[in-house]
């Protein structure tokens, strides 16, 4: 029963209970589930590590469901070292992705969440992260997925003439259907083939500081930086004052931007020159790379420098592709008593994501700013803004709702409410979220009936016996 409990164990202080466990270790076991949850009426919730911390983790949309843990599908498969394509299996970390590649020129696809969650779930759900391919579902070349009705789902090359091309070609021929396994619940999903990024010849990290009088004309300098250099510049991180601060600054601006400049040394320096010309008018810049990074460690510096440059080598490592966990100390805020394991559902934290996406331009950023902000102070809670480029046109935002479990259940039925309030709210102002926590996935399908409805046929041909996570992003 211990182990059951651990499984629904969940930032979101939400509860469902859990009918059982199956731990598969092949494919063929996770077929066999399929074939036996179909007889015997059971529902089953498949996770890859359960660390959807903020979202859900591993609890299930609804009660009664039979948790498919994949943890043990944790093969790398094939790796073409050569092209930097790789498959492998759900239980696949960050970490055990990252020692693998250590010696070869790629990087992992890592995220904020650190090395113990999976490559594959990230890659579903459509995460993103800042090192060189953002967008983890784009490095989608081809997968593997048990449908819920028993059948197997390969990519069309891979039926027509095997591994060679369909490992190679991310369309194949005929209709895209790969992209219907990213945030659905039609089947398992085995294994993933990817296309890694390179590792960068060199990286800058560039800084810069800005009053919020300067936010327009700071979103109009990056906004045309990315369109000039898409490939050569990561995601720009802009955070308010107030995340800044929850980071343990101990001076902030109104607002911090980081970005970094990838390529060889005398192409980032001609970008760098061209990208501080565009912002100094505006803001405060300052540039830093990882040989600078080591030779200022050994210097007698004040503590703030020196954690500023611990920050700063930490931010190198994830454009590198080392998963880190540097970005949970967040979930701890509201919990500062508890024994730090990283782990934020053990550690009893309280976290809900609020992750909408706002259009690259001054007027959206400016009211979406003001819109988080009078939310939250209507609900006591600290309006924590990060904005992260998803490309030149749009920001993906993350405000986590941080709340207390340890005190008294007021404390997460305001949270829920703050949440609630936001996703409302915010889809009236025309900010929406790109991912979903299970506790508010309903709301999401009663948003867009006619779109789910079409989904809902298509789960019907696929899982006609709705054996497979009901209710995720599904009415089924």
């Amino acid at each position: 029963m211990t182990a059951l409990r651990n499984y629904a164990l969940n930032t979101l202080d939400i509860h469902r209970n859990i009918d059982g466990v199956f731990m598969p270790k092949s494919e063929i076991e996770v077929q066999q589930i399929i074939e036996k949850a179909n007889r015997e009426g059971l529902k089953l919730w498949p996770i890859s590590s359960g660390k959807n911390w903020g979202y859900g983790s591993a609890s299930p949309v609804s009660h009664n469901n039979v948790i498919v843990d994949l943890i043990h599908l944790n093969e790398i498969i094939k790796f073409d070292q050569a092209d930097g394509i790789i498959t492998l299996g759900p239980g696949v970390t960050q970490g055990q992705l990252y020692d693998f590649l250590k010696n070869t020129d790629y990087i992992t696809p890592s995220t904020g969440a650190g090395p113990d969650v999976s490559v594959l779930s990230n890659l579903l759900e459509r995460g993103y992260g800042l090192a060189p391919i953002q967008d983890h579902f784009s490095a989608l070349i081809s997968l593997k997925a048990y449908l819920g009705d028993g059948r197997v789902f390969n990519s069309s090359l891979d039926e027509i003439v095997g591994e060679g091309l369909a490992k190679k070609f991310r369309w194949g021929i005929g209709p895209y259907l790969n992209g219907i396994f990213s945030q659905s619940n039609f089947a398992i999903v085995t294994q993933v083939t990817i296309q890694l990024a390179k590792r960068a010849k060199h990286i800058e990290l560039l800084k810069f500081t800005f009053s919020s009088d300067q936010l327009s004309n700071v979103i109009n300098s990056i906004k045309s930086n990315l369109q000039d250099y898409p490939s050569l510049l990561s995601g720009v991180n802009l955070m308010n004052k107030e995340r800044m601060l929850s980071m343990g600054v101990e001076k902030a601006e109104d607002w911090t931007g980081i970005l970094s400049i990838n390529s060889d040394k005398n192409i980032v320096k001609a970008v760098k020159k061209s990208i501080k010309k565009s912002l100094k008018k505006h803001a405060k810049i300052s540039c830093i790379n990882k040989r600078q990074i080591e030779l200022l460690k050994y210097l007698p510096l004040p503590k703030s420098i020196k954690k500023d440059l611990d920050s700063a080598e930490e931010l190198f490592y994830i454009l590198n592709g080392r998963p880190t966990k540097m970005a949970l100390n967040l979930c701890y805020l509201k919990n500062p008593q508890a024994k730090k394991t990283f782990n934020p559902d053990e550690d009893n934290c309280g976290l809900i994501w609020y992750s909408p996406l706002v259009e690259m331009n001054s007027k959206s950023v400016n009211e979406y700013t003001q819109f988080i902000r009078d939310i939250c102070e209507k609900y006591n809670i600290e309006p924590l803004i990060t904005l992260t480029s998803l490309g030149h046109a749009i920001f993906d935002s993350t405000v986590p709702i941080l709340f207390s479990k340890t005190d008294t259940r007021d404390e997460t039925l305001n949270a829920h409410n703050c949440y609630n309030d936001l996703l409302k709210t915010g889809r009236k102002k025309g900010f929406y979220p790109y991912r979903m926590g299970v506790a508010h996935m309903e709301s999401l399908t009663q948003a867009a009936p006619n779109f789910f409805n079409i989904a809902a046929s298509i789960k019907d041909i696929l899982d006609p016996n709705s054996v497979i996570a009901p209710g995720r992003y599904s009415k089924k």
